[in-house]
């Protein structure tokens, strides 16, 4: 899911009780209903007609050269690692899917993302929260207005899809837990199939955030945090035969803390590239905006209090890892020190100290504008310290 600059969305999402699901415009758009569970009702005002920035981060391209992650962040000689959510390689995990929406008594009038259990693990004597699949489709100005499915009382748009119809057609979601260890498969198709989903909307319209949120992944940030899998990336060749088109395969996570008074936002989204087509953050139209110099970001969202922060960094450019390509040729590592990496950016209003921070969840997700077909394969996930 997504969550945005208002929050209507992604894990975040992640935080609301629906949101991880991503949708930043709100994040996001990409945040999850497990993290959406979590969001506060601050974080999901209606979406007005002004263009807000998806469940994904803003965007602002600046010129500040990156600079390496600390040594220690970049080698692990820990003997002993603490795990820090409930699906550890992805044992056990039980995996819901957004299935409309619902008011809950004492909420009034707003709406909340209605999950259901799809795959794995999820009986009676579950004793954590699920992971979700959530997903986000947005119009050109990052919003959900003129939408058939738009409703001024969502709180976060997590369920931009038919799952009865659309899983294992233009999307899908695999949870493979025949062999060892357990992977999780994630499929966005919008350049061999011509459909209007339930938004009214083509596939190819806008952008299109798919995404799995663990929202049981949750930390102090005070203390060195880490995301850790492997993953195989499948693509097919852009052909931009009609306007632009182009993909991104991210990690998101939800840094929640109290910002300096008179701000009132507590949702901080971080999102980490790992591959974006050329030229995908201007696809955004988005403004650079004045606090969003102090690296090189792919996006960068803020706003003067009230709704959630978002900053979008590449991961080979900002923690000097490999390249990793649009199609890799089997399982490619990837290690992101976290903590490390909420405590680099120049955030607008940081925590007072940095253990009254919190990590609210985590999500993996694609985003699609335009005519893209990719597929993930993620394995050996871990959120440890």
């Amino acid at each position: 899911m997504r969550i945005g600059e208002k929050l209507p969305a992604l894990f975040l999402s992640f935080v609301v009780s629906a949101v991880l699901a991503r949708a930043f415009s709100g994040p996001p758009s990409a945040v999850s209903a497990a993290l959406a569970q979590n969001l506060p009702d601050t974080l999901a005002p209606p979406e007005s007609g002004t263009p807000q920035p998806p469940f994904h981060i803003a965007q602002a391209r600046s010129a500040v050269k990156a600079e390496p992650v600390d040594k220690a962040a970049q080698h692990d000689d820990r003997q002993e690692r603490i795990s820090l959510t409930a699906f550890p390689k992805f044992e056990n995990a039980c995996i819901e899917v957004t299935d409309g929406y619902e008011k809950l008594p004492g909420q009034g009038e707003k709406l909340v993302p209605v999950f259901r259990p799809y795959q794995g693990t999820c009986g009676a004597g579950r004793k954590s929260k699920p992971m979700v699949f959530g997903v986000t489709h947005e119009n050109d100005h990052n919003n959900h207005n003129g939408a058939a499915n738009y409703n001024r009382n969502i709180s976060a748009y997590m369920g931009d899809f038919d799952p009865k119809t659309d899983l294992g057609q233009w999307l899908d979601l695999q949870l493979i837990n025949t062999s060892t260890p357990p992977s999780i498969k994630l499929k966005l198709d919008t350049a061999d199939f011509e459909q209007t989903n339930v938004t009214g909307w083509p596939i190819q319209f806008g952008h299109m955030f798919i995404g799995l949120n663990d929202g049981t992944a949750t930390a102090a940030l005070d203390r060195p945090v880490y995301v850790e899998f492997e993953i195989k990336i499948e693509t097919k060749p852009i052909s931009q035969r009609a306007g632009y088109s182009g993909r991104r395969v991210m990690v998101g996570a939800i840094g929640s803390w109290d910002e300096a008074p008179p701000r009132t936002n507590r949702q901080h989204f971080l999102e980490i590239d790992l591959v974006q087509s050329e030229g995908y953050s201007a696809s955004y139209n988005e403004q650079l905006k004045p606090l969003c110099h102090d690296m090189p970001y792919d996006r960068c969202f803020y706003s003067n209090g009230p709704y959630a922060e978002g900053r979008e960094v590449r991961y080979e450019m900002t923690l000097r890892q490999p390249h990793v390509p649009d199609t890799t040729k089997g399982w490619v590592p990837i290690r992101i020190p976290l903590s490390e990496l909420f405590h680099r950016l120049k955030w607008v209003s940081p925590p007072s100290e940095w253990a009254k921070a919190q990590l609210a969840g985590l999500y993996i997700g694609i985003e699609s504008t335009g005519e893209t077909a990719t597929q993930i394969e993620v394995q050996n996930y871990e959120v440890d310290r």
